[in-house]
């Protein structure tokens, strides 16, 4: 009865022929396992009559086979990726299905996106670089006064692994950002010091898969046909606002023009992971800076912008620092951005359209 248990769990209907072998041999090896133990159990007639041994042996097997099958499965697939709780196998995300198969459908995704950029202290954004072990994240060396950042709100749907729904992220972007590896290479992009997002899901996965600097925020968007506005907030607590009026598909003349090779020259997003060590404050379990390179992200899907809007007015943007009682998860962070100077605003736009990447090519720098 036990194997009839076991083969029946080890060859599910439907399995393709080319596979039996393979399941099979699970099988032996489920058996050989289950039956040495019964045969060591039976040497020892305390064990093997004690109630709870007994009743372990003759009812477990659809479990205990059950169990074998499904670790024999997931480790067909070794680079699926697990996140806690690990006893429930792989876990699906954004970038790959329960089985390890990639998402699809990258092309289909909307968004719709607002970009605000700015001109800023370059000395008061060095203190939002990390601090490294290895390597190091510095401004390039043009200007020792200033630089350029940027605020994104980005609104995604249709995406296929959130059940066709969407949620929104924000995040503030630091243009002209080198990190210099321990070799005195150079790699060269914008740096992501803080994203804040309105869904759980892909903060755990962004924070534990890729290594994003991702925090948790209320985020309410508000669109009209010529303004858009945004407020992020927590538990009724606001800390930003920020608004767009006068919009129309006619760009403005940009005055606050931005060095022409901090975009051509930008390689990706650049990011530092972070894990503390269990039981052991200040200490960290990993901690490495991390890129996803810009050509690899638009091979996974390709943008179309179906349609853009510039502000012919100046956007009005605000950070409000709070305090510990009102924000007790964020205030370290709003309080830093409250700080953080706007000398000047290059220009605020909002663009719709398809084609939103999964950042599977994020990967470590060194």
């Amino acid at each position: 009865m036990e194997d009839a248990a076991a083969l029946a769990t080890v060859l599910p209907a439907g399995i393709p022929p080319d596979l039996v072998p393979g399941h099979l041999a699970l099988y032996e090896k489920i058996r050989r396992s289950r039956t040495r133990r019964l045969r060591e159990a039976q040497r020892d007639d305390d064990s093997y009559h004690n109630a709870d041994t007994y009743k372990s042996f003759v009812f477990d097997e659809l479990d205990n086979s059950a169990a074998a099958f499904r670790e024999w499965i997931w480790s067909q697939r070794p680079a699926v990726y697990r996140r806690m709780p690990v006893a429930f196998g792989p876990c699906p995300g954004p970038r790959q299905d329960g089985f390890g198969r990639p998402h699809g459908g990258h092309g289909e995704r909307t968004f719709t996106k607002a970009s605000i950029m700015f001109k800023t202290s370059r000395p008061y954004l060095q203190s939002l670089l990390p601090p490294t072990p290895s390597g190091s994240f510095r401004f390039r060396p043009r200007s020792t006064t200033f630089t350029f950042a940027s605020i994104f709100i980005t609104t995604v749907g249709n995406m296929s692994w959130l059940g066709g729904g969407g949620y929104t992220h924000a995040g503030l972007y630091l243009h002209d950002v080198e990190y210099v590896k321990q070799d005195g290479t150079i790699v060269y992009g914008t740096y992501l010091p803080v994203m804040f997002e309105n869904l759980a899901d892909p903060i755990l996965s962004g924070r534990e898969e890729l290594g994003m600097n991702k925090v948790y925020c209320e985020i309410d968007v508000e669109e009209n046909q010529d303004s858009y506005s945004a407020r992020f907030s927590w538990r009724g607590t606001e800390f930003f606002h920020a608004q767009v009026d006068e919009m129309s598909p006619e760009q403005p003349l940009i005055t606050e023009g931005v060095p022409a090779d901090a975009v051509a020259e930008d390689y990706g997003l650049l990011t530092y992971k972070y894990v503390p060590a269990t039981g052991e404050p200040g200490k960290a379990d990993v901690e490495y800076a991390c890129v996803i390179p810009h050509a690899e992200e638009a091979k996974v899907a390709r943008q179309t912008v179906q349609s853009m809007l510039w502000a012919h007015r100046l956007p009005r943007v605000r950070f409000e620092a709070r305090d510990w009682k009102s924000l007790p998860t964020l205030h370290h962070v709003s309080s830093a951005l409250a700080a953080m100077p706007i000398y000047a605003f290059v220009f605020a736009k909002v663009e719709k359209g398809l084609g939103v990447a999964d950042m599977a090519s994020c990967r470590r720098i060194e």
